[in-house]
């Protein structure tokens, strides 16, 4: 019996690169009911995921797509759709059991702004390796952490992961990498507990840089310097995949008709990184000084890890020459302003206001 809606798409509009996707991306037709076994073809990429309307939703992509390629796929499932297919969330699992599995998972968290889409790029270097960066699917599940059990959480996880394993047609690569969304991060232990024989990595950086590149990031996505209260408790649920308000309010006045934004990028790096600890997952922990200025030697330790092959070398550090995140707002053209010394003072005193906060230069 049917149990899926098949859309022809007539008119595409997605509000902008960063944004959550959905069916609203597209303009379709009325649907045509269709069985859900049909997205177990691999030319039906999986594009997002509803929870409160309990769906989800793959696009039909041209037999040629490489989405490894694109620094964030989202934007390029949704520039090269030429179809969109809707099922009920609950049947991932199943359908899911029946997909090729890689030999190797290797699985890439962040805090964000630290070198996470260079790394998806080198990674994507390696022999026998296909990797994707920021399937949607998994940002969505950690945004509604709190709302999830721990084992919808874990069959989810799993279902999504193996549909997303889809490398270019005739290829079967043993290895397969993933880079996350930096608020996964707060779903690493389950991400541990569904794929515990996969490879763990961690990428971070100093508060003060960490610090001036969000700001940056911020202000090209249209975030003031000074928030509000409500742009203040949506840019921490942001940065925290929405932890409790109250950790911030134990730090700063979140009622306040005003907030420079440094104090509350420096919360949420301080918050990021406590998690980082409590997580409990064998991560190797990657610092982005480290990624930059030692680049062979750091990229040697990453792939042993992970169990790749380092023949390529020459190649992987080839990707240090191109812009990891050419072609969107926050590519290397980015003319935002960075932090001002005053900023860099409230980042200092922030983290120092903090119990048990990590220090801003720590290595981990």
């Amino acid at each position: 019996m049917p149990d899926a809606t098949l859309y022809q798409i007539t008119a595409r509009h997605r509000a902008g690169q960063f944004t959550p996707t959905g069916l609203s991306d597209f303009t379709t037709d009325a649907g045509t009911p269709v069985d859900s076994a049909v997205v177990l073809d691999p030319l039906w990429s999986l594009y997002s995921i509803d929870l409160s309307d309990n769906l989800a939703l793959f696009v039909h992509l041209p037999p040629d797509t490489d989405l490894s390629q694109a620094a964030f796929i989202p934007q390029a499932q949704f520039d090269a759709a030429t179809a969109v297919l809707t099922l009920p969330l609950d049947a991932l699992p199943a359908l899911s059991q029946t997909l090729p599995r890689p030999a190797n998972l290797i699985l890439l968290f962040s805090i964000g702004r630290c070198g996470s889409t260079l790394t998806h790029h080198i990674l994507n270097t390696a022999p026998d390796t296909f990797a994707l960066s920021e399937p949607r699917a998994f940002v969505t599940l950690a945004m509604a952490r709190h709302s999830l059990t721990p084992d919808r959480a874990e069959r989810l996880i799993a279902a999504v992961t193996r549909f997303m394993f889809r490398p270019p047609q005739g290829k079967t690569p043993r290895n397969f990498a993933i880079k996350l969304h930096s608020q996964c991060l707060y779903q690493a232990a389950l991400f541990h507990s569904t794929f515990p024989q996969a490879r763990y990595l961690f990428l971070y950086r100093d508060a003060k840089a960490w610090a001036n590149s969000f700001s940056r990031f911020l202000q090209n996505l249209g975030t003031p310097l000074l928030l509000d209260p409500a742009t203040l408790a949506r840019t921490w649920a942001i940065l925290t995949a929405n932890a409790p308000l109250a950790d911030l309010a134990a730090t700063l006045d979140v009622t306040a008709p005003s907030t420079p934004h440094a104090p509350v990028i420096a919360a949420a790096w301080a918050h990021n990184l406590m998690q980082y600890r409590a997580a409990a997952v064998p991560f190797l922990p990657l610092h982005y000084d480290d990624l930059t200025r030692d680049r062979a030697a750091t990229i040697r330790a990453m792939l042993a890890h992970c169990d790749l092959s380092d023949s390529t070398l020459s190649q992987t550090l080839a990707a240090f020459d191109r812009d990891s995140q050419e072609g969107t707002v926050i590519g290397r053209g980015s003319q935002a302003p960075g932090m001002t010394d005053a900023d860099y003072a409230r980042v200092i005193n922030t983290l120092a206001s903090i119990p048990d906060a990590i220090p801003w230069d720590a290595r981990l």
